[in-house]
């Protein structure tokens, strides 16, 4: 009977550990650096990777580089997202989702009429640094704590057989 309750205990522990690493890693309001790529279209354009990705209130948007500046607007479904220009760029500032293609189509004017070129974004949530510190500063001190508790327990365990 007691050892079932220290296996027991060991498990709940070790669920609770892990359950508070994973909170850890969420992404909290602020402001990140994100690898993205695109698929589609013709491959003379591309997307500037890594990308700045804003979250405010659980929303994330990005803002999407493109190193042409023929580019009128983004559209994702019916939603149209207008184009900012400079230095020969297309700047968007789109919602998206991270670990997965989102397809998008951007109107260009770069041929003889303007047309919509579809493309696929995919934003890499593993490759995420929060600007001005670590993705999570909570990530560390919660696997420690974690990591200590269970060398502490073990050693009791231990120590208990001895």
């Amino acid at each position: 009977m007691k050892k079932n309750l220290m296996r027991l205990t060991t498990v709940l522990f070790l669920t609770l550990c892990l359950t508070a690493t994973a909170f850890a890693a969420g992404f909290k309001d602020g402001t990140y650096r994100i690898d993205v790529t695109m698929t589609g279209g013709t491959g003379k354009v591309t997307v500037q990777s890594p990308c700045t990705v804003t979250v405010s209130d659980g929303k994330m948007t990005a803002e999407v580089v493109l190193n042409s500046e023929r580019y009128e607007y983004m559209r994702l479904g019916d939603d149209k997202y207008d184009a900012a220009h400079g230095d020969g760029t297309s700047v968007f500032e789109i919602p998206v989702t991270l670990d997965t293609d989102i397809d998008v189509a951007a109107q260009t004017v770069a041929m003889s009429a303007p047309h919509e070129v579809a493309y696929q974004l995919h934003f890499t949530s593993a490759s995420a640094k929060r600007e001005g510190g670590s993705q999570n500063g909570m990530i560390l001190p919660v696997s420690i704590g974690c990591g200590a508790a269970v060398v502490l327990a073990a050693v009791l365990v231990w120590k208990k057989r001895g």
